[in-house]
């Protein structure tokens, strides 16, 4: 923010310095301003679906099968984007529908620190976007599994379909 303030005081003072009268430099600072923050925001919202998943080497000994299966699950609404990786999954086996919108409940009772995650309580209930639904990818792990980033909004959603 401070870089930002110096700029604009530069290109005010650049302005005022080739005779524009104070209400224009001042114009130009707002609308650079303006624009400056538009920028941003674009780059929030192409920088914001990503998610970055974490593998601190917990999962060596599982099934390699299984966490290849968890590395190349892509975000539906996203292709080029990953659902995150088992340290960011969490099994989610109650599901329900209510008023045409679906829900799942967290059911995961495997110890948080072990899996180098963040601690989601049990029954906690989540509503799955239909743009979150994953269906294209099997499940191989026997319970659905709900991706949720670190402010707990879901990623992804696959349902285990052999329930």
């Amino acid at each position: 923010m401070g870089r930002f303030l110096v700029l604009s005081m530069f290109i005010l003072l650049l302005c005022l310095l080739a005779g524009l009268s104070p209400r224009k430099a001042l114009m130009v600072c707002i609308t650079m301003a303006a624009w400056t923050g538009i920028v941003v925001a674009l780059m929030w919202i192409t920088i914001l679906p990503r998610t970055y998943a974490r593998d601190l080497g917990q999962w060596e000994n599982g099934d390699p099968a299984v966490r290849d299966w968890y590395k190349g699950l892509k975000q539906p609404a996203y292709p080029e984007y990953s659902c995150c990786e088992e340290a960011d999954a969490y099994w989610c086996d109650d599901i329900h529908v209510r008023d045409g919108e679906t829900y799942c409940r967290i059911t995961d009772t495997r110890p948080d620190a072990e899996l180098g995650r963040a601690h989601v309580d049990n029954g906690n209930v989540y509503r799955i976007p239909p743009n979150k639904l994953k269906w294209d990818s099997g499940n191989p792990t026997g319970h659905s599994v709900i991706f949720l980033d670190s402010g707990s909004a879901v990623v992804c959603f696959v349902p285990n379909l052999d329930m």
